[in-house]
């Protein structure tokens, strides 16, 4: 499984971090990829930060609600197979709406040349910092 499953919840908050639980296998198709809105928000928002650690290389995009409301895609970060260490990034610039749950599509590449992909939904909690940093660990 590419998305690491906790005992009891599919989501559970711990401070700052969120580990997030494996849902559904997505195929990932020719989305539009929707910019960033301006840095005004109409609603409470934070960043994103995901962070993957795992044999599996990984390319992941986040789909869900900002902070005007709208419902945006990002762009993919792209994680190098690390199974020692744990690799982060923010989606820098993406303001995700607290209370709303965001989908992560992942893509990971396996050691025989074939993808696999699966989507998890992520819900940030309305605990979640105005304009901090909200952290969803994934395991590939």
């Amino acid at each position: 499984m590419a998305f690491s499953r906790l005992k009891g919840e599919s989501t559970t908050k711990r401070g700052s971090r969120v580990a997030a639980a494996g849902l559904a296998v997505a195929a990932v198709g020719g989305l539009a990829v929707a910019m960033p809105a301006s840095a005004s928000a109409s609603v409470k928002s934070t960043q994103l930060e995901v962070c993957v650690q795992g044999p599996l290389p990984a390319s992941i995009y986040a789909v869900g609600t900002n902070q005007n409301s709208d419902t945006v895609t990002s762009y993919s970060l792209t994680f190098p197979a690390s199974p020692y260490v744990e690799t982060c990034a923010t989606y820098s610039g993406w303001w995700w709406a607290i209370g709303q749950s965001v989908q992560l599509h992942g893509a990971f590449q396996q050691s025989n040349g074939t993808t696999y992909y699966q989507t998890i939904s992520v819900y940030i909690p309305t605990s979640a910092a105005n304009g901090g940093t909200q952290e969803v660990t994934v395991n590939s």
